[in-house]
């Protein structure tokens, strides 16, 4: 529990209910002004749930206010310092909706070199909504070679980037419901931009692409947060 005067935890000896394999974190309400407050408001537990492993590492992150799990994030490494496979899984709920995600990511543990892939899914259950990214390219490279596929489905639209640069030139396709968008090609810094059949975008056709970038941008970043406790 807090300890206001030492702005630390302790442990409180006349607490139950703490995970046996871990540490239970209790949560405070936040005044106004942005400091703890003595109110509860639920907990979080930590669990090393491969204590006994010597070769891998997993972590349980679940945090609990009421009824309601709020988080509830998984972390796993596996494999050798040469090939290693780092994996994040579970979900955020506020009580009504949920997004789950999975992230799975393979590269060399130390160091900025060799293949990496990347691997992952958000989705939201209720609104028939799920967001799919797959990487694979050299550790270390600005705008390096590298293969990238990204998808968006929102209950019968499915929107499809597929991306391939190759010493430093992209060829990129842009689909929405099967059908061809737009095409990206040439170097990374003067790209040509072109709609089916190789006509030129309308304006209104080039802010929807624009739109359709920055969400996959946006996307990506989202699934770097979630990477980012790691």
């Amino acid at each position: 529990m807090y300890q206001a005067g030492t702005n630390t935890y302790a442990v409180d000896p006349a607490r139950t209910g703490a995970p046996p394999n871990g540490v239970r974190f209790i949560l405070y309400e936040l005044a106004s002004n942005g400091a703890l407050t003595a109110t509860e408001i639920g907990y979080a537990d930590l669990v090393d749930e491969q204590a006994g492993s010597l070769t891998s590492a997993g972590l349980r992150l679940t945090v609990v206010s009421g009824s309601t799990t709020h988080l509830d994030y998984h972390f796993t490494l596996a494999g050798t310092i040469a090939t290693a496979s780092v994996g994040v899984n579970g979900y955020l709920s506020n009580g009504t909706e949920r997004v789950n995600f999975e992230i799975t990511t393979t590269g060399q543990l130390f160091g900025r070199a060799g293949p990496v892939t990347f691997d992952a899914r958000l989705e939201v259950p209720s609104e028939d909504f799920v967001v799919t990214a797959n990487v694979t390219g050299e550790a270390g490279q600005t705008n390096g070679d590298g293969v990238m596929a990204f998808t968006v489905q929102s209950h019968t639209d499915v929107l499809l980037i597929n991306s391939t640069t190759t010493g430093g030139n992209v060829d990129a396709t842009v689909k929405v419901n099967g059908k061809l968008f737009a095409t990206v090609t040439g170097p990374n810094d003067n790209v040509v931009i072109k709609g089916d059949g190789g006509r030129d975008l309308t304006a209104v056709e080039l802010h929807a692409l624009g739109h359709a970038v920055a969400f996959a941008g946006g996307m990506f970043e989202t699934f770097g947060g979630l990477l980012a406790p790691v």
